[in-house]
């Protein structure tokens, strides 16, 4: 039979379920889920840890840090055999702790998986992203051009018109010698041209 990975009920073949089974151990006593813990339970503000800290450490290495491991010490992970079930038991002098602390490391556990799971869509998005703002970038830069080429390249006729010409239109080069306002004689010549009408002096 075949066993289900329990954050995406994925089927897992046999093969892979004692390189699964080692991988999701090694996630569950990880620093970064024992952080989650120590973070879900604000154990650095912790008065009775706060004091063991400062006893054991002298404040030489991060509080949130030093907490993390002093769980994983006390943290045991028993994986089932051939299934990918997992009994995790926490030891306290205080059943209440201990069953708390298990339970909130198998929540850890879960949330961590599923963002280490989610994590490549997520580096994928950020790229399209970062895509579509140069897309994006580069398509407003043309309209910038067009929109400047436009104005510098164009007549409006009396009857409503719109003409684009190029610089050679102009007698002597004279088009760095026109402004906005000065009258331009025209000679429209209509062919079969795919450009449509087109203006000469």
């Amino acid at each position: 039979t075949k066993s289900t990975d329990p954050v995406t009920g994925n089927a897992l073949p046999p093969q892979l379920l004692a390189t699964y089974i080692n991988t999701q151990t090694a996630i569950i006593a990880s620093r970064g889920v024992a952080l989650k813990v120590v973070d879900r339970y604000k154990l650095v503000s912790d008065p009775a840890l706060q004091a063991d800290y400062q006893e054991v450490t002298q404040g030489l290495t991060p509080i949130r840090e030093w907490i993390a491991d002093r769980l994983l010490g006390s943290l045991e992970i028993i994986p089932s055999r051939n299934s990918n079930v997992f009994q995790i038991t926490y030891s306290s002098t205080d059943p209440g702790i201990a069953a708390e602390l298990a339970n909130a490391f198998a929540d850890a556990y879960i949330r961590t998986s599923i963002e280490l799971k989610l994590a490549p869509a997520r580096r994928q998005s950020a790229w399209f992203d970062e895509q579509l703002v140069g897309l994006r970038q580069t398509l407003e830069a043309a309209q910038r051009k067009l929109s400047d080429f436009q104005k510098v390249n164009s007549l409006a006729t009396t009857d409503g018109r719109l003409i684009y010409f190029h610089a050679n239109s102009v007698i002597d080069g004279g088009i760095a010698r026109l402004s906005p306002g000065d009258p331009v004689e025209l000679v429209v010549q209509v062919g079969e041209s795919a450009t449509g009408p087109q203006a000469s002096t």
